[in-house]
């Protein structure tokens, strides 16, 4: 997705090991939103729709 940017970046993978924490982590936590959904907000916006709007408004090239 970056690549709409028409910035050149180099992306270079990252592990849990890499960003050590001091409390004990699952290896696997993505986020629920149910939280959000009970309190009444609107769930997130896809991530890729999100940017693509945010390079469009900042004239990034964003298609």
């Amino acid at each position: 997705m970056i690549e709409k940017s028409g910035f050149k970046v180099e992306i270079t993978p990252g592990s849990t090991k890499d960003f050590p924490r001091l409390a004990p982590r699952p290896r696997y936590s993505a986020m629920a939103h149910t939280a959000i959904l009970d309190n009444g907000f609107e769930d997130f916006r896809p991530w890729r729709k999100t940017l693509q709007e945010f390079l469009r408004l900042f004239g990034l090239n964003g298609k």
